[in-house]
């Protein structure tokens, strides 16, 4: 018999958490399950401890090469995986003990293509309970997503903000397999991936409670300041690749209204930590990006403006700040006025 679930959970360097993430795994009250762990050539003990569960559920695969991205890695395990559901996990993470269980459920009963839940959010290294921040990460809404695909973009991915987090959903496999929906070989890989899952489908539930439990700390890939400028790219390409996708829909102004919403939400994803890390840092990266944009987009465009209303937010005194005006070349008292 199949299993019910392919658990897929890429793995790097992990050896520091990776033992909690699993057992959290094979403790689930739902048993039916296989757990692809794949190892993306890890140059610590993560392969030795992922050995040693001595657990016929557990598959372990490694590639020939660092392929330098989770994505890629989890295309690995998509193609791997026999499960009628595909749910992913971080290697640093952990998920609630019957969150297979009761996601399984609501899909069965649904016949949903995809369920979405909610999670709990761990500053620091949550090992430590003296140094422990536990937040949780809500859905605005449990409602059904629209059948029309304009309604159904606008509702959750501007007027709701439904999380990017392939951590957050199980998805029926065969649905992924028939759309060719896979992730792309770069940062912010995930926002793409749940884009492709949003316009291929109306069949997502969303249940309002938290099985996830993610870490996130100044040390972790999220949390690396150098991806800053690799998201630059990446943040160019997810701009060409909505103007793409939504070309169909021929309306213009539908189509650069929900282009920037999306690029602002990115750039202040990207950003907006730094500053509480390393400000001068942060400065740097907002410099090297409007460096790359400006001669593609222009001073005056709805990206800039993206870029500056992202930028806005989490500086509240950016126009006080001559030298930064003066570094990046644009006026921002002008800007300002016409964002807000």
């Amino acid at each position: 018999m199949n299993p019910k679930i392919s658990v897929i959970v890429p793995m790097y360097n992990a050896e520091r958490f990776l033992r909690f993430c699993i057992t959290s795994i094979l403790e689930q009250t739902f048993k039916n399950f296989e757990l692809i762990l794949i190892d993306d050539c890890s140059t610590d003990k993560t392969l030795e401890i992922a050995k040693s569960f001595a657990d016929p559920r557990i598959k372990i695969l490694q590639t020939e090469k660092n392929l330098g991205y989770p994505g890629a890695v989890r295309n690995v395990g998509i193609d791997a995986a026999i499960g009628e559901y595909i749910y992913f996990m971080d290697h640093d993470d952990v998920i609630l003990p019957n969150a297979f269980e009761n996601l399984t459920n609501i899909a069965d009963k649904s016949g949903a293509d995809a369920v979405t839940s909610t999670s709990w959010y761990v500053s620091s290294d949550f090992i430590n309970e003296d140094d422990m921040t536990l937040r949780k990460i809500d859905l605005c809404s449990t409602q059904p997503v629209s059948e029309n695909l304009k309604i159904r973009l606008w509702h959750e991915m501007v007027e709701q903000r439904m999380h990017f987090a392939t951590w957050l959903y199980l998805y029926r496999r065969k649905f992924l397999v028939d759309n060719k929906i896979k992730f792309p070989a770069e940062v912010a890989e995930d926002v793409f991936f749940t884009i492709d899952v949003i316009f291929a489908t109306s069949k997502i539930f969303k249940i309002k409670f938290p099985y996830y439990v993610w870490r996130h700390s100044k040390n972790s890939a999220s949390g690396d300041i150098s991806r800053v400028y690799k998201n630059i790219k990446s943040i160019l390409n997810l701009s060409d690749y909505l103007e793409e996708k939504l070309a169909p829909l021929n309306d213009e102004k539908f189509t650069s209204e929900f282009i920037f919403y999306q690029i602002d939400g990115a750039l202040d994803s990207y950003l907006a930590p730094f500053f509480k890390i390393d400000e001068k840092k942060a400065m740097q990266a907002l410099d090297e990006i409007t460096k790359a944009i400006k001669p593609r987009f222009g001073e005056n465009t709805l990206f800039v403006r993206s870029l500056l209303h992202g930028y806005f937010q989490g500086r509240n005194a950016i126009n006080e700040n001559k030298k930064l005006r003066e570094s990046l070349g644009l006026k921002y008292s002008e800007c300002s006025c016409k964002i807000f």
